[in-house]
């Protein structure tokens, strides 16, 4: 029996899972900005040469405004938007808690159906709704004791990538609410952005050109918001100063993650990789407590709150 397109998406997980972690080592040390303008740079980068590749195949079909339209508006609302939040959220209460927001966005496009678009959802689907929901209150609570940690990596990560001092960081209940709303928000940014995908892809079925116009967008949004905020010279000096390994190789494996996936849509259903996807919560966590033990706590309940999250989709994308 092929597994292939399993593998594919369960390696998609991991490599979003390794992505989370390395952005969060490199947010350490460095600034929210910063993760967003390299880590988009290096998706563009990529997603340049995968074009290329495909163009000098001629494996680029012919583009339409319309499919363009919602490709661009889908970047706008994740690679923009969704990565910016969930960055946000990262910085106040980490990679492992923040991620288990993220990954509820199907809820969000359930109710979405529901109440704009007068959809039925079966039984099943609505306690899939709960259940996450649930998780999401557990993951929550999880933070609201022992959380007293020293903003210092293992030694299980190159020290050339971290240098911090080891100064302790109390996660303050103001702190907690402004991850919460962070991860919620990241959570409707990437729901809205995945059904402008679907639209998308029903008008031009390319993931690739997707994926590419949507990072461009995405980088271009940014790129103008800082410029016109900050300045160019003072962008310039922040890239040169605060540069990060980390957010290199976050970009690289979360390029990694998503071409991973829709190569996996080659192999198997769409519901099977959706769910297989959804465990980089889990992914996150382990590698997590491997590499970022000194700087997050992974505790009991943080782990069931993710698990309950995960049983939560895993009803609603089957059902």
């Amino acid at each position: 029996m092929n597994f292939l397109g399993e593998l594919l998406a369960l390696a998609s997980a991991i490599f979003f899972g390794v992505s989370s972690v390395y952005m969060r080592l490199g947010l350490l040390k460095s600034s929210r900005d910063m993760a967003m303008i390299i880590t988009l740079l290096v998706n563009n980068i990529i997603n340049m040469m995968v074009i290329f590749i495909f163009w000098i195949q001629g494996l680029i079909p012919q583009l339409n405004l319309l499919g363009v339209f919602y490709f661009a508006l889908a970047g706008f609302l994740t690679s923009n938007l969704g990565r910016l939040f969930h960055t946000s959220s990262m910085e106040f209460i980490g990679a492992s808690r923040s991620t288990a927001f993220k990954v509820a966005s199907p809820v969000f496009t359930v109710t979405i159906g529901i109440l704009v678009l007068g959809e039925k959802v079966s039984w099943p689907a609505l306690l899939g709704m709960a259940i996450a929901i649930m998780g999401l209150l557990v993951v929550t609570y999880s933070m609201g004791s022992n959380e007293v940690k020293k903003t210092q990596v293992t030694r299980t990560v190159p020290e050339e990538l971290v240098e911090i001092a080891g100064k302790e960081k109390n996660i303050s209940p103001d702190t907690i609410k402004k991850g919460i709303i962070f991860g919620l928000s990241a959570a409707l940014a990437f729901s809205l952005g995945n059904i402008t995908r679907k639209l998308g892809m029903d008008v031009l079925p390319s993931s690739i050109i997707g994926v590419a116009i949507g990072s461009f967008v995405a980088i271009t949004c940014f790129t103008l918001t800082m410029v016109a905020s900050k300045g160019a010279s003072e962008i310039k000096e922040k890239i040169t100063a605060n540069y990060s390994h980390s957010f290199a190789l976050s970009g690289v494996f979360s390029s990694l993650a998503l071409y991973s996936f829709f190569l996996a849509l080659q192999y198997t259903t769409v519901s099977k990789a959706n769910v297989i996807v959804n465990a980089e919560v889990l992914t996150t966590i382990i590698i997590g407590y491997f590499v970022l033990k000194k700087v997050e706590v992974i505790n009991k309940l943080l782990i069931l709150g993710a698990v309950s999250v995960l049983a939560g989709l895993i009803l609603i994308i089957l059902y």
